[in-house]
């Protein structure tokens, strides 16, 4: 290794094994870069031995996370384990009123409602925002109703719709996982080759959707009470850390994530 390389290595180290607090956030993009795990390693004890912060941030669970040592999964799992859910929609409107009034620009409720129901995750509903100032500032464009603002957004509303996840595309990602067609995880069959996906699908549907249990029974073709079941099978599996239902559950949420 050149002398230079090392030299803003060393660097590099003792800049971040000498803070007082640390913040990593997706942490299991660190998945299969053995370099990168071993820094983080050693960093993590420098810290730890020295009772500094140490905050990290992942889309799983420490027992989750695929292609990371056993010894960083161990250490993960030290501290407190949080899990950080969604803002609600009353601190989301909150937060977007806030962002208007330091942005001195009005904005009428009509459009505040286009914006929350539109764009539910934060960081898009920040953009959309933002964007709609810079447009109707470029293209001199003022907006009172919601369609002069659908007009001004209508490449991003367009992107968010694409975004947006639906029990189609859980159920499509759920059958893909278990190497299944769709069709058979909707069929009637009762084997587990096809019963324990299709609970996954029902139970993704409750929980990343929020549907109750007769919209999602009505989805399946299947009564409120055969859903519950099956929900709560998958919940007492994921309970009991199946790895074989954990794995998967992994795999169809990474593709269900937004890319």
């Amino acid at each position: 290794m050149p002398s230079t390389r090392l030299g803003k290595m060393e660097q590099f180290r003792h800049a971040y094994r000498t803070i007082d607090v640390l913040i990593l956030d997706d942490i299991h993009l660190l998945a299969r870069r053995n370099a990168t795990q071993e820094e983080l390693f050693h960093t993590f004890n420098a810290l730890h031995s020295r009772g500094k912060q140490i905050i990290l941030a992942s889309s799983l669970s420490p027992s989750q996370l695929q292609d990371i040592e056993p010894r960083l999964v161990s250490r993960f799992e030290w501290g407190l384990l949080l899990t950080l859910k969604p803002l609600s929609l009353p601190k989301r409107r909150e937060l977007l009123s806030l962002r208007a009034s330091n942005a001195h620009f009005p904005l009428p409720d009509e459009i505040a409602d286009l914006l929350l129901s539109s764009f539910p995750n934060v960081e898009s509903l920040l953009v959309a925002f933002d964007a709609l100032i810079l447009r109707s500032e470029e293209q001199q464009q003022s907006f009172q109703d919601r369609e002069s603002a659908e007009r001004l957004l209508k490449d991003l509303l367009a992107q968010e719709n694409e975004k947006r996840l639906t029990p189609e595309k859980i159920i499509i990602s759920v059958a893909h996982a278990f190497d299944l067609q769709k069709e058979e995880l909707m069929g009637r069959a009762q084997t587990k080759e096809c019963s324990l996906p299709r609970q996954l699908a029902m139970y993704l549907c409750r929980k990343e959707l929020k549907r109750s249990f007769k919209e999602i029974g009505r989805i399946f073709h299947r009564d409120h009470s055969t859903v519950i079941s099956g929900i709560r099978k998958i919940q007492k599996k994921l309970d009991k850390q199946d790895a074989f239902l954990s794995t998967s559950l992994s795999q169809v949420q990474k593709w269900l994530k937004p890319s």
